[in-house]
């Protein structure tokens, strides 16, 4: 019976969490080669995903585009596979946008580096409370979501290379407190150290937004 069997695989694949539509397919193919941490292949790719390897090498060719636009190049190896090639800054810069479209939770982004830990957003929040700031609903949002990538990619030992100094004219000394406290209570939580550079760019990325606003100066 094809229509049964073909009702009960896709059951299967949705409950393992496999991919069943093209987008869902190409955000998947983007989302595992700027997390992977080597060469990719496509053919256990395509295997795992129950497709040709044809048709994922269509998805890829939509996934460079995408790379393209962010200033990332795929790296191709006989017998070895794919990988995103690029700067850290570029990579994050893509991962958050891909994570900000699929809508996903910014704790699923952290899950499995400490069990019970607090959440990012109460770890931010208490920031933000204790120094008596505002901090705007959309603000918020892509601050997380900035944190929960840097977050898992300093895990993965992939961190920012940066002239701190450059960056230090950017930001004022009240962004700056505020990224070490953030980034101090998020580490402590979650068992990272975030290096010296990872403070400056949440500082600027801070700078950039202007998030934070003191009731006092207003």
């Amino acid at each position: 019976d094809q229509e049964a069997f073909d009702r009960l695989a896709a059951g299967r694949r949705v409950r393992r969490g496999i991919p069943t539509t093209v987008e869902e397919r190409r955000r998947y193919l983007l989302q595992l080669l700027l997390t992977a941490r080597d060469y990719v292949t496509l053919t256990s790719v395509a295997e795992s995903l129950y497709v040709s390897p044809k048709t994922l090498a269509h998805d890829l060719a939509y996934v460079e585009e995408t790379l393209a636009g962010h200033g990332l190049l795929v790296d191709r190896r006989p017998y070895k596979g794919v990988r995103v090639v690029g700067a850290e800054l570029d990579i994050r810069t893509c991962l958050t946008a891909a994570f900000h479209e699929e809508g996903t939770s910014f704790d699923d982004l952290v899950t499995g580096l400490t069990a019970g830990s607090p959440t990012l957003a109460e770890l931010v929040g208490t920031v933000v409370t204790e120094g008596g700031r505002h901090i705007s609903e959309e603000a918020l949002h892509s601050l997380l979501l900035h944190l929960a990538v840097a977050l898992n990619r300093v895990h993965a030992g992939r961190t920012i290379k940066a002239e701190t100094p450059d960056i230090a004219r950017y930001v004022t000394d009240q962004e700056l407190a505020t990224a070490h406290d953030i980034l101090d209570r998020v580490g402590g939580a979650y068992g990272v150290e975030f290096p010296r550079e990872e403070h400056y760019y949440l500082a600027l990325h801070l700078a950039g937004r202007r998030v934070l606003r003191n009731p006092v100066s207003e």
